[in-house]
């Protein structure tokens, strides 16, 4: 396993990072996109009230919605990714004769990529807590991690439901990044859900994962969580994670059985 971790981190690394252009152009755009949402964080909603009594900062507001989606989403969409290089470097099949299994293979070069989005995540709060103002103590970071690392779990189980589909039918990539973008949205990256209609708020938090771990992760940040709702919080998410990850596990084996039984080598279509 650790064998395969180095060469996965290694090939990486050496496909994106080796260029130092690349890693000043990526320290520019995590700026610039910070820039943005700071002058229009000023310019158009200084202040949020989200908790009762207490006024936050719209820049702080969106940085943690950005922050506290993005690893996780990475693992929605890196397994159909690592498919689609493979199938575009002609070795998709290669894998379905390794000893261990194509969703361990896969996770395995996701988890590689990821260690290079989460260095991206400390990156921007970095930037945002040095050039900008950002109030977030190293503690609540700390009470953070474990709902991030249950959350791979949950997201990593909607990838392998999402590369089934991709498998079978060949496509449909593109509404796979359409749909996590309404439910990011929905989930209130950008605004309060509290300003959706008819109590959608309520029924989006336990009907969707991402509603419940950002919304989780904003009381953390803010300290307006007691340990009570956290570990109520972690608990779901938990369920969540058992029920996704088996379902996309049991998803993806039956699609792999089909390919197999067809016969026919792997054509991508986005």
């Amino acid at each position: 396993m650790f064998n395969q971790i180095k060469i996965c981190f290694i090939k990486e690394f050496r496909y994106y990072y080796q260029n130092p252009l690349v890693l000043f152009s990526i320290f520019l755009n995590e700026l610039i996109v910070l820039l943005v949402f700071w002058y229009t964080a000023k310019a158009f909603v200084p202040n949020l009230e989200i908790f009762s009594g207490k006024a936050i900062d719209y820049f702080t507001f969106i940085v943690i919605g950005e922050t506290a989606l993005r690893i996780p989403s990475f693992f929605i969409s890196i397994i159909g990714q690592n498919m689609k290089n493979a199938t575009l470097d002609g070795v998709f099949d290669n894998h379905l004769l390794l000893k261990y299994s194509p969703q361990y293979s896969f996770f395995i070069e996701g988890l590689c990529a990821s260690f290079f989005e989460i260095l991206k995540v400390a990156l921007v709060l970095f930037l945002a807590s040095v050039f900008f103002v950002i109030d977030i103590t190293f503690y609540a970071l700390l009470l953070a991690i474990p709902i991030q690392l249950i959350s791979i779990l949950i997201f990593t189980g909607l990838g392998l439901i999402s590369v089934s589909i991709l498998l079978v039918l060949k496509r449909g990539e593109a509404w796979l990044m359409r749909l996590v973008s309404v439910a990011t949205i929905l989930a209130g990256a950008y605004f309060p859900t509290t300003v959706l209609p008819y109590g959608l708020d309520i029924h989006l938090r336990f009907a969707s994962p991402f509603n419940l771990l950002l919304e989780s992760t904003r009381q953390i940040m803010h300290e307006q969580i007691s340990y009570q709702t956290y570990f109520q919080s972690c608990f779901i998410l938990f369920l969540w994670a058992i029920l996704l990850s088996t379902f996309g596990y049991f998803l993806f084996s039956k699609a792999l059985d089909l390919h197999k039984k067809s016969d026919k080598p792997f054509t991508y279509l986005t």
